[in-house]
């Protein structure tokens, strides 16, 4: 017998919800995000909330947060210019995240065995989660912080000063970067650990730490490999919104024709969204019973 598959004349292990209840492969793990979307559509409404709320907060922001043409032959600057613009919608999307995944979470773990949960009861399953969610995604945001800083105050300066100091300061963006994705993977599973264990923050970012430990790259294969599928869907749908977008530009209004693209942005990402959660939380429930052994819920714990 394999780790993942029953061998000959063993009992097939039931699968009453989104993915069989034993340890996971990583296509097993992504068919389960796009089944759980298919069961419940409602996922989608958090999602375009989400999209409009911190779309359109940007939106207003922009003439503020406007940077400068970067020098394209300064690369540390330029990426470090690059880094800077999205961190206005790194704060604004840190603010309201907090309130779709305690919508959404719950309605992973019921959909895992075989439930269905409506927004309400979703709803009212996370709420009581949202301030250890909060102090989750404040230590990502500050943990996220820490290579812009670095770049901003250590690295710049010693590109900018030429010869060896340059060649420092890219090395030392790299390094600073490689780390801080290292630790956002070993720290991915902290809010499914909130929600589904009912832990506080800190204990819940030392969960996802103890879980990913000596499966980060297995973790890391995943989380990419789900992004990987999201964005190729994304591609085949906006590529006819393009063609529409630029049709309408040219041919009736400018303004029409970016109406409709701002509206499939804000809808496609309504769609996204509830993928992007389910994801970690199928992981973890994943790594959780590889961890403890156990295929179904802990005594106690039922949707």
């Amino acid at each position: 017998m394999t780790e993942n598959h029953p061998g000959p004349g063993e009992p097939v292990p039931s699968q009453p919800g989104i993915v069989p209840l034993r340890p996971l492969d990583a296509g097993e793990i992504v068919g389960g995000v796009w089944r759980f979307l298919r069961r419940t559509p409602w996922t989608v409404l958090p999602g375009l909330l989400y999209a409009v709320v911190v779309l359109g907060t940007l939106w207003l922001l922009q003439p503020v947060g406007a940077l400068q043409p970067a020098d394209p032959f300064d690369l540390v600057g330029t990426f470090l210019e690059a880094t800077l613009s999205g961190l206005p919608f790194g704060l604004v999307a840190a603010a309201v995240a907090p309130l779709v995944l305690a919508a959404v979470l719950p309605a992973v773990t019921s959909a895992v065995y075989g439930s269905r949960t409506g927004i309400a009861a979703a709803w009212a399953q996370g709420r009581p989660r949202l301030p250890a969610l909060y102090g989750v995604q404040l230590a990502q945001l500050v943990i996220g912080l820490v290579p812009i800083a670095v770049g901003a105050f250590v690295a710049l300066p010693l590109w900018r000063a030429g010869g060896v100091a340059a060649a420092a300061g890219l090395l030392l963006v790299v390094v600073v970067y490689a780390a801080q994705t290292w630790i956002a993977i070993l720290l991915s599973l902290a809010s499914p650990a909130v929600v589904a264990e009912g832990l506080g923050a800190r204990d819940a970012l030392w969960r996802s730490v103890e879980l990913v430990r000596g499966a980060w790259w297995r973790c890391f294969g995943v989380l990419v490999l789900v992004g990987l599928t999201v964005a190729a869907a994304a591609t085949v749908v906006m590529i006819p919104v393009f063609a529409v977008t630029f049709a309408l530009m040219f041919t009736v209004s400018p303004t029409l024709g970016l109406a409709v693209a701002g509206v499939a942005y804000v809808l496609l990402l309504g769609l996204v969204l509830p993928v992007s959660v389910a994801a970690p939380a199928l992981l973890h429930h994943d790594q959780r019973g590889r961890r403890s052994g156990a295929v179904g819920p802990p005594p106690g714990e039922r949707p």
